[in-house]
């Protein structure tokens, strides 16, 4: 054997071992990767979901996600969702959050979405402003009448006088309801306060609908006010008596409000919902995260008939006066127990950070919901009205369609990689360990300065180590410290790779926020589940 041939069979038996030690990286969690689950929707809703994605060039996520918001506006309040094995009870209200960078026509999905509801609440003000102009001149005349009797009880107190009073409060106690004008929706510029007073006026259902999140987020975290307030978002999820006092008047109760939140939000104001952690509020949204990509040309119109159709159908709803509970069959009970078992594991795993073991815990009532809602926007369009008050294996089934979607949304909303990072950091880091590599290894105290801004050293730490478990890179140490970090060569050709190099979208948090306070925090004992 000649000396050519030794070294090429060495040189082949070192690259084969070389090849050998590294196995396939893991896939980055990525928003874009899971779709909404469109055939859970009723024809109406999926064929209008469809049809205004084509018009606004978007995911159809976004469209699809936004319908839920309509339903549970016209529907909560009217139809609750009950089951009996353990007599428990949900409203039909929702809270979503759905993410996209700016110029993404958020503003025109959110506005063709809601255009039905706010037609037929701004029909309903009309009617009613006709009705408030005669009841405000009776309230007028009869306050008058008031003054002039508490005047005549002052000379001479009469119980006759007295009963007279008596009967004149409770009668413009009466119209003073009747002066209330309610509101069907209301924008994100709302304080607590206020929310109070339109949800008393409004038969103590509301939605916030918007396409700009960001103004309510701020209000509720205290950055104007310096407190964080949502007690009351917290209760009018689960339909909870509410109180406030009021310096002047006597306070406002309300037995069982329901709100309803369809938000749309920038991806950097996810940061902002840090500030809720430990209570709960985050834990009861529903999210979506999803880019539009780049289409040549313009959308295309909606269809009269699919519009007109989706208009016809939300406002049945909307018209709707009959109250009544869906339940789960009997014949379904075992698959709903399946569903909420998978759930259940979720929400008990111990590797998850306490905010998403917390959404995990909410979730079974929170997807029972959606189901309810989809079960009678199916009626509305095939009866006119709800005839099947049961949910059957079928509607269940959507559960399950829904769940993967559900859940890795939210895991990419709170950023979770276990317990040391986010998606985006690992793919950004990938990215610059990748661009600083000379000959397949990058130097780590070259990516330290790289990278010093976004990583303090321990988290830099832990996030190679995780791209290490993840087979994207191996590190190379001495004495305990990382002198080196080589690229695996199988990332070369892999969709990964391209995805982490090519990571050019807007990052969910500031950086130099994430460094100093986490999104979430994981308590020493794990608790926290609610």
């Amino acid at each position: 054997m000649t000396i050519d041939n030794e070294l090429d069979r060495t040189l082949n038996e070192y690259n084969e071992v070389q090849e050998n030690k590294w196995e396939t990286p893991m896939p980055f969690e990525d928003e874009s990767g899971v779709s909404f689950p469109i055939t859970v929707l009723p024809s109406w809703l999926k064929d209008y979901s469809k049809a205004l994605a084509s018009q606004m060039l978007v995911p159809i996520d976004i469209p699809a996600m936004a319908t839920i918001t309509p339903l549970s506006t016209s529907i909560s309040g009217k139809y609750d969702v009950y089951f009996a094995q353990t007599d428990w009870r949900q409203p039909l209200n929702t809270y979503i959050i759905q993410v996209a960078p700016p110029s993404s026509s958020k503003s025109g999905v959110h506005k063709e979405i809601m255009q039905p509801v706010e037609e037929y609440a701004a029909e309903k003000r009309e009617v009613l402003e006709l009705e408030l102009r005669d009841n405000k001149q009776e309230y007028r005349a009869k306050k008058k009448l008031l003054e002039k009797l508490e005047n005549k009880y002052a000379d001479k107190q009469e119980s006759k006088i007295l009963d007279e009073m008596k009967a004149l409060n409770n009668e413009l106690a009466e119209l003073e309801k009747k002066l209330r004008v309610p509101t069907f929706t209301t924008s994100g510029n709302i304080t607590t306060e206020k929310l109070f007073h339109l949800l008393r006026d409004s038969d103590e259902k509301l939605t916030i609908s918007t396409d700009e999140g960001f103004e309510l987020i701020s209000i509720l975290s205290g950055k104007y006010s310096g407190k964080v307030d949502i007690d009351l978002l917290l209760k009018a999820f689960s339909g909870e008596r509410a109180t406030v006092e009021r310096m002047k008047g006597d306070p406002i109760v309300l037995n069982r409000p329901l709100l309803t939140m369809g938000l749309f939000i920038q991806p950097s104001v996810l940061g902002e919902l840090r500030a809720f952690n430990g209570r709960g509020f985050s834990e009861r949204f529903l999210y979506s995260l999803k880019s539009p990509k780049y289409q040549e040309g313009f959308g295309v119109a909606i269809p009269k008939v699919i519009k007109d159709r989706y208009k016809e159908n939300i406002t049945k709803l909307l018209e709707m006066d009959d109250v009544g509970t869906i339940t789960v069959s009997e014949e379904a009970y075992q698959r709903f127990t399946d569903l909420h078992n998978e759930i259940k594991r979720e929400a008990f795993n111990e590797d998850y950070p306490e905010i998403l073991q917390g959404w995990f815990g909410k979730l079974t009532g929170t997807i029972l919901r959606i189901i309810a809602l989809l079960h009678i926007a199916e009626e509305i369009d095939l009866n006119g009205k709800v005839i099947s008050n049961e949910l059957t294996s079928e509607d269940i089934e959507k559960g399950f369609a829904l769940l993967p979607y559900l859940s890795s949304m939210t895991k990419t909303a709170f950023g979770i990689v276990g317990e040391d990072g986010t998606q985006r950091d690992l793919k950004y880091l990938f990215k610059r360990v990748c661009d600083l590599q000379d000959e397949g290894v990058t130097p780590y105290r070259k990516l330290y300065h790289a990278v010093k801004r976004r990583f303090k050293a321990d988290k830099l730490k832990n996030a190679l180590k995780e791209l290490e478990d993840m087979n994207y890179i191996h590190l190379e140490e001495k004495s305990g410290d990382i002198k080196s970090i080589e690229v695996n060569p199988l990332t070369k050709d892999m969709k990964h790779k391209e995805e982490a190099v090519q990571e050019v979208k807007p990052v969910h948090f500031k950086p130099e926020v994430i460094e100093d306070k986490p999104l979430y925090e994981m308590k020493s004992d794990g608790s926290g589940l609610l």
